[in-house]
């Protein structure tokens, strides 16, 4: 068995002369100052594991400056494991939980908070029990014990909103189907069965920033394998249940290893989206509704075990060649991921922004006090415009798979590629939106019928509006990492920081957009050369709109849990809820 001093110097010997010491990383895109490897997306090594050895399951720690990660002492996999904490740079590595020669493994995303870790161990002898102990490995206690032949407890994460709640998987024998389990440590100790269709096999379960939802990889255990991603609002009165459980996945690809996203409109996942080869890292919208945003470009390493910093700067993700060789962790800077819908919200033509909401699963759109209707499917990003230049919103969706542009009652058509960003728009001032698209892997922007020209690249994010005031839609980025906006041909400025949303807009009422920013942790709403002020929460939308028809943008924030649309200064009302993705400007 190898003691803690011992441990550490092995580990220590990344930085010797022997084996590749960290160095200056020169990526415009990576949050780290040294790595030991850069890749071609951005991506830095934080890890360098000796000899055969294998580091993964990332999770950050609350301030997003440490990272917990498995140390399997073998190879991929392969136990006995320890659990090391290291600096987000890979710099101070600290074994916390040493091997004892056992297995202890940490969940990726889920398994640090509130000064707390919790794993899964057989170090007790017997089965895989649940254990805890403070995030220094003091206090170290085991909160589950049965016996072996009944199975093992795997992959156990915190509620973030009650810690003393806990979701895991649990294994009946390897060749049996595992399924979902609550652990509540205030209720003595009780374990409900989350899930228990023999017929699905549900593991990795992961728990949204709110407590109000639980994601897991599902494959049906009859048939080819299919991993999806399900996603289930969970009551814990009378009875703990999941309930409403939705497949936010694509049917033609893996997803697996799945964890939310700081605000919870996003879902982590390794998957062969697109075809892809091996598995990369994309963030999938957790209502549905709406492209995936692929995350890691690697085109021969495997790139799983993805965890979002509670910041929303950066994610870590564990990446290997092939299921058995060993793996190291990864950090990348978290690239922009659309807060707001794409669109107009006047749905009836008279100047004001209305309420609506998409739930895709059954294409069911929801405007307050106007209408109620189906079009549209699961993955569709709703696409609300004026196509036919009568003053009115209609009703489209973009179908990334396919690039399907359908308009209600008006068209389809086929334009762009997988993975292209929809941004339709009146991009020539004739007072008729045209489908659009902004494609993030080399920055080409095309308008259907009128333009094609390159701008911006794979860290941005389109944000068009009417920056100039001529009545027509300009091209532009937001950059987050650097807080760097570009209008084509206007404008070049520095606004906002990592983890902000956009939020522009035309705030003043002159027919000019302003550049704004929504920063979701403290509700942050700057507004460039106007004002600053705090509304909405971590896990709101932001939802802008002129919701009382006097030209100008109001901001506003849609609550899923509940369904609550708050307009600052002007109204609170109920629409939509947890599935339902708000949808227009």
């Amino acid at each position: 068995m190898k003691t803690l001093t011992a441990l550490i110097m092995v580990l220590m010997l990344a930085a010797s002369s022997s084996r590749p010491a960290r160095k200056v990383n020169k990526s415009p895109t990576s949050p780290i100052l040294f790595a030991y490897e850069t890749r071609a997306d951005g991506a830095s090594r934080i890890t360098d594991s000796p000899g055969s050895s294998s580091s993964q399951n990332p999770v950050f720690s609350p301030d997003s400056c440490y990272i917990l990660l498995t140390h399997f002492q073998n190879g991929y996999n392969r136990g006995p494991s320890e659990l090391v904490r290291i600096r987000i740079d890979g710099a101070e590595p600290a074994v916390i939980i040493p091997a004892d020669d056992a297995d202890n493994v940490c969940a990726p995303y889920g398994s640090w908070i509130n000064g707390k870790i919790t794993w899964a161990s057989d170090r007790a002898g017997g089965a895989e029990e649940i254990f805890l102990a403070a995030a220094d490995g003091s206090d170290l206690r085991q909160a589950t014990s049965h016996p072996a032949s009944q199975g093992y407890y795997i992959e156990p994460v915190f509620d973030p909103a009650d810690p003393d709640k806990i979701a895991f998987e649990f294994g009946a024998s390897d060749a049996d189907p595992h399924h979902i389990r609550l652990l509540e440590l205030d209720q003595g100790g009780r374990i409900t069965a989350l899930t228990d269709d023999p017929s699905w096999d549900d593991r990795l379960p992961s728990w949204s920033p709110d407590g109000t939802r639980i994601c897991f990889q599902r494959n049906a255990v009859a048939g080819p394998e299919n991993w999806e991603i399900m996603v289930g609002t969970i009551s814990l009165s009378p009875v703990p249940a999941l309930n409403g459980l939705t497949s936010v996945s694509r049917a033609s690809s893996q997803e697996t290893d799945n964890s939310w996203s700081w605000t919870g409109r996003y879902i982590l996942s390794s998957s062969d989206c697109g075809g892809l080869p091996v598995p990369n890292i994309f963030a999938f919208p957790s209502s549905g509704a709406g492209s995936p945003v692929r995350v890691t470009y690697s085109s021969d390493c495997e790139d799983g075990a993805p965890a979002f910093s509670p910041n929303g700067k950066w994610i870590a993700f564990e990446s290997h060649q092939g299921e058995d060789s060993p793996s190291e962790i990864w950090i990348i800077a978290a690239p922009p991921l659309p807060a707001f819908p794409e669109g107009r919200g006047d749905y009836d033509g008279d100047g004001t922004s209305d309420c609506a909401v998409f739930r895709p699963a059954p294409g069911l759109w929801a405007v307050r006090n106007l209408t109620r209707l189906y079009f549209g499917t699961m993955g569709d990003s709703p696409v609300p415009e004026d196509y036919d230049g009568d003053g009115t919103a209609e009703f489209g969706v973009h179908r990334h798979a396919s690039g399907l542009w359908a308009v209600r009652g008006l068209t389809r058509i086929i334009f762009g590629a997988i993975f292209d960003q929809p941004v339709p728009g009146d991009f020539n001032g004739d007072g008729t939106s045209s489908p659009a698209i902004f494609r993030r892997g080399n920055g080409l922007w095309a308008v259907r019928e009128f333009t094609r020209f390159y701008f911006g690249f794979s860290r941005d994010l389109a944000v068009t509006g009417d920056y100039d005031g001529d009545g027509s839609n300009d091209p532009a980025v937001f950059r987050p990492s650097a807080g760097f906006w570009a209008v084509r041909g206007l404008s070049r400025f520095y606004f906002g920081t990592a983890g902000d949303e956009e939020a522009g807009g035309d705030f003043s009422g002159d027919g000019t957009w302003e550049a704004a920013s929504f920063n979701p942790p403290g509700g942050l709403w700057a507004v460039r050369g106007m004002t600053r002020f705090y509304f909405g929460e971590r896990t709101d939308w932001p939802v802008l709109g002129d919701y009382d028809g006097d030209g100008a943008a109001d901001p506003g924030v849609f609550r899923d849990n509940g369904g609550l649309w708050s307009v600052r200064g002007l109204t609170r009302v109920h629409l939509g809820g947890i599935g339902a993705a708000p949808v227009g400007r």
